[in-house]
């Protein structure tokens, strides 16, 4: 009897081994974030980032840079482990001072992600304005950057508007109209 147990335990160790060498040969699962996160930076090589933001919400999203860049890495748990994807680098856009960029998603919640950095140093915050009215406010962080994280039921009106950079007392500094409704 102890030594059938003793196979079955091998026998289930040896399945368990394959299957873990499978999965990260084929689809990248880590125990961990930061090892996703890692593996990613790697995979394209660059790295190691610095975490500029960072939110979570359905998934986990890092804003990074490394070298003057910035990349949106998008972390995603598969029960007890981690898988990445992103952008690198990041494609942003804009003028006066404020670059930005975003990506969404949809699934059980829809989710818009407005990510970037503020070159000019008197912006404070953040401003999105998405199609419905709303608004939406970020501060940035020591290094100019944000991550502004929104969830929705559905993608309807869930475009931005506009993105502004504001001071400190809340007047405009800069400002991209993206859609002119």
């Amino acid at each position: 009897m102890n030594r059938l147990r003793r196979k079955k335990i091998l026998r289930r160790l040896v399945f368990l081994l394959l299957f873990v060498v499978l999965c990260r040969s084929f689809w990248p699962l880590y125990l961990t974030s930061w090892g996703a996160q890692r593996a990613f930076q790697r995979q394209y090589h660059w790295g190691p980032g610095q975490v500029l933001c960072q939110e979570k919400s359905q998934r986990e999203y890092r804003l990074l840079a490394w070298e003057g860049d910035t990349a949106l890495v998008v972390l995603q748990r598969w029960g007890p482990f981690w898988m990445a994807e992103g952008n690198v680098p990041a494609l942003l856009m804009g003028e006066n001072g404020l670059l930005y960029s975003w990506r969404s998603w949809g699934g059980e919640e829809y989710e818009l992600v407005v990510y970037g950095r503020a070159q000019d140093s008197r912006i404070r915050q953040v401003e999105v304005e998405f199609l419905t009215g709303e608004t939406r406010r970020q501060e940035v962080t020591k290094d100019g950057a944000f991550l502004l994280v929104e969830s929705r039921g559905t993608s309807d009106d869930f475009y931005v508007k506009a993105i502004r950079g504001l001071d400190q007392g809340g007047n405009i500094l800069a400002e991209d109209v993206i859609i002119k409704r």
